[in-house]
């Protein structure tokens, strides 16, 4: 039995905004996270706005963030009962790191469409690998472990890979009266491998492609909304599952509430209103129908 594992983190934000002038502000922001899991870490980001025109806003951003390894990737210590295979962590991993940059432009055109479209890179590195034999430089070769008298093959965990993934965002809002919106969005994704470990499989386990839009009713205290979401199938590798894909699938939402009265609201909201099956994580759960209504009291 391994011993207990004692740890503490802290860390500090700083945020700064700066109007350069009525139409430009940039914002600064940094945090410096400490933990007994992994060296300190600097997260810095900036911001540019600039407003030329009323209604009419653009940006870019940068920023850097990190994702630590948990503790089964750290403290991992399994012996197979049946073979001579181990399952250890690895105390040396290092974190993950992304570094983004971002351009956006939000806008209202004429008096009835609000439109925003964001664009983004990302580089990804030191991917944490799955667990498999020969990631970890110090189980290369068999060794014995405490409390025993034969050798075993290490399976653990290690740090490799580099990914490049980027992509677009669009949005539309329609107001075609005083009483009805129309929406749409649309979502590309693409990414490049440019390394990874021989024993990975690196996939976003996400789509290429999303879109989404619907319409929206409103009137005196009344409330009703119908979309629909289309997701294409897609690749999927995490854990055991290393060579399968998430089926497309296309859902009908429905939402509505209705004001009771000042004190009282009644909502509806339905997910998947044509109970269509899909799972959207493999060896997950059948996903159906579901319906929560709800009663508000204001006091």
């Amino acid at each position: 039995m391994q011993a207990r594992q004692y740890d503490n983190l802290s860390g500090v934000y700083a945020q700064l905004e700066y109007k350069l002038m009525e139409e430009l502000k940039v914002l600064g922001a940094g945090r410096w996270d400490r933990s007994t899991l992994h060296a300190s870490q600097f997260s810095p980001k900036l911001a540019v706005v600039w407003s030329p025109l009323v209604n009419h806003t653009f940006r870019a951003t940068f920023n850097q963030a990190f994702q630590a390894p948990n503790y089964s990737e750290l403290f991992l210590y399994v012996k197979h009962p049946r073979t001579t295979l181990a399952y250890l962590g690895n105390e040396d991993l290092i974190v993950e790191k992304i570094t983004g940059y971002e351009v956006g432009y939000k806008g209202v055109v004429g008096n009835d469409l609000f439109v925003t479209v964001d664009g983004y890179f990302n580089h990804l590195k030191d991917f944490i690998t799955d667990l498999a034999y020969g990631t970890n430089p110090r189980y290369l070769d068999r060794i014995t472990l405490e409390g025993e008298n034969f050798t075993r093959a290490i399976w653990s965990y290690g740090n490799a890979g580099k990914v490049d993934e980027y992509g677009f965002e669009m949005s539309a809002n329609y107001y075609a009266s005083s009483l009805v919106q129309l929406n749409l969005n649309y979502a590309f994704f693409e990414f490049d491998v440019k390394a990874k470990s021989q024993a990975d499989v690196l996939l976003p386990n996400a789509p290429k492609h999303k879109i989404n839009g619907g319409v929206k009713y409103i009137d005196d205290g009344l409330q009703l909304g119908v979309t629909v979401k289309y997701v294409p199938t897609y690749d999927w590798a995490a854990g055991v599952y290393k060579d399968g894909k998430v089926l497309a699938y296309t859902l009908v939402n429905l939402s509505g509430s209705y004001q009771i009265s000042s004190l009282l609201d009644l909502g509806l909201n339905v997910t998947n209103l044509f109970d269509r099956k899909h799972y959207q994580i493999l060896g997950g759960s059948f996903i159906g129908r579901r319906a929560v209504m709800s009663l508000t009291a204001k006091f």
